[in-house]
């Protein structure tokens, strides 16, 4: 068999440069996203990692002693922390504010989050170049995976600085790491890059375990693109492997006694879900609306509303791949695409499933399969057609984005957006009662928390939230019983207990 067959580079009068392509991606991005500098940290998480984070406030080396030797919030991910690290210093200097006042600045830990996405999107243009071998190409395909709103979230969101530092190193470690077959470079020039794509993706893995899929993903461009031997394949990739399998069993050990919450599904139960989640991301990836921080999409709520149909949006772009001309292409692509989100999609249970199995975030990495194709497709279209296209594409992307950035600049925005797009959210509910309490509104809180814990009656952290309430407003034994509410659902729940022992109360049980 031959390697498939190239596409020669655009005169270099017409082909960008890596500078120019890079000003363009972060000019694009800046603008597009930058309104989240002004945005405030958001109470789902951000408090947990960030902002009441006390080992940030712990002297440097203190602080990376604890993250680089324990798991912290059911996660091992110390490059992340290490970042956060680095940026809650930062912010000390610039702004002269103690430790914890951090939460009133979060500017820096915003704007890390646009260079992190920067850095991946540059990545993707690099990766792009050589896939389509067409830098004009690779540029707009690169700019559709930049500015497409279902990163928003990832850009958007603090806490999910995790999935921007993986999703970075994990780009640019497949960029070191492609064979010289597809590279059009002298193979001698990049002798050197396995070792650093190595160490490239080891800490895509320590910032978010979620990059275990990544060697899926090289393996899908080696053996569609290059055509290598399938043992040197796999030779290319085993240090990887290796890694991930490490990461899978650190991570395991970690969730074991989370995912045990999770409900006991049968294959052909996890199978309905996995197929559900791929629609969903299918379909939001060809029609981002209707974004939200909280699908609902739990295994019960998917299972309950679930149907055959839910098979066919998968089952036709798998067709579709084999049907169109260069269907190797295609395949690679939609390979890349089911690779990057197998760790979510159902088929193993995940933490967040507690919440939902889709999120918005979780298609990070999975958005360089469309952008790939949308760079194949613009390779082959005469320059004027590509300018048009690239131009009405971007320009819509980039309006879409733009409103759903704005939607997270804070918990009222954001939470109010997510209870109109779904009333059943108890997540959102709870992000409103938190919002109210900020302001001082104890009975619009009270309300939210009520709906809260009618939504979710078995969510401790309800009961806790009003015990809250109640405590704010001198109803000490009435916050004591919801304290001891919130016990009864999960006997180890710390808030509950720092709670009861706060009011002076001995716990003697729930």
């Amino acid at each position: 068999m031959t390697a498939t067959p190239r596409l020669a580079d655009p005169p270099p009068s017409a082909s960008p440069s890596w500078q120019v392509a890079a000003a363009v991606i972060c000019a694009a991005i800046l603008l597009v996203y930058g309104t989240a500098l002004t945005a405030e940290f958001i109470s789902w998480d951000d408090p947990v990692n960030v902002t009441s984070n006390k080992v940030l406030h712990q002297p440097w080396y203190v602080a990376l002693a604890y993250f680089w030797t324990r798991p912290f919030a059911d996660l091992y991910v110390p490059v992340t922390y290490t970042s956060w690290l680095i940026e809650s210093r930062l912010t000390e200097l610039a702004f002269g504010v103690a430790a914890d006042e951090i939460a009133q600045r979060p500017v820096l830990f915003h704007g890390a989050n646009l260079v992190w996405h920067a850095l991946a999107s540059c990545g993707v243009w690099q990766l792009l170049r050589y896939l389509v071998h067409h830098r004009l190409a690779a540029l707009v395909g690169a700019l559709c995976f930049a500015l497409h709103p279902l990163h928003v979230e990832s850009v958007a969101w603090v806490t999910e600085a995790k999935g921007l530092l993986s999703a970075a190193f994990a780009v640019w470690a497949i960029v070191l790491w492609l064979p010289a077959e597809v590279r059009t470079e002298p193979a001698n020039r990049c002798q050197h890059r396995p070792g650093w794509a190595l160490a490239s993706y080891v800490l895509s893995l320590l910032a978010k375990p979620s990059a275990v899929v990544v060697p899926l993903i090289a393996l899908a461009i080696d053996r569609f693109l290059a055509v290598r031997p399938a043992r040197r394949s796999l030779a290319s990739v085993a240090p990887w492997l290796l890694a991930a399998a490490l990461c899978s069993l650190i991570t395991q050990q970690i969730q074991t006694t989370l995912v045990t919450e999770l409900p006991k599904l049968g294959f052909g139960e996890r199978a309905q879900v996995a197929a559900t989640a791929l629609r969903f991301y299918v379909v939001k990836t060809v029609a981002p609306a209707g974004l939200s921080p909280d699908y609902g999409a739990t295994p019960q709520q998917v299972l309950a509303t679930a149907s055959a149909l839910d098979f066919a949006v998968p089952v036709a772009v798998t067709c579709a791949a084999f049907l169109l001309p260069g269907r190797k292409r295609w395949l690679a692509a939609w390979l890349i695409f089911v690779a990057a989100l197998l760790p979510v999609l159902g088929l193993v249970p995940f933490n967040y499933q507690q919440f939902s199995t889709t999120a918005d975030r979780y298609a990070y990495l999975a958005l360089i399969a469309p952008a790939w194709m949308v760079a194949a497709v613009c390779a082959r279209l005469p320059r004027r057609w590509l300018a048009t296209i690239g131009v009405l594409l971007l320009v819509t992307l980039s309006v879409l984005s733009f409103r759903q950035t704005l939607l997270w600049h804070d918990d009222r925005a954001l939470f109010q957006h997510a209870y109109e797009l779904n009333p059943r959210s108890w997540v959102a509910c709870n992000a409103l009662g938190h919002a109210a309490v900020r302001r001082g509104e104890w009975s619009e809180a009270e309300r939210w928390y009520r709906e809260a814990a009618a939504i979710q009656p078995a969510a401790a952290g309800a009961y806790v939230n009003l015990g809250r309430i109640c405590e704010l407003q001198g109803h000490t034994d009435e916050a004591v019983a919801y304290y001891r509410k919130a016990l009864v659902l999960r006997p180890d729940y710390p808030k509950a207990i720092e709670a009861l022992q706060r009011l002076g109360q001995v716990r003697s049980g729930p």
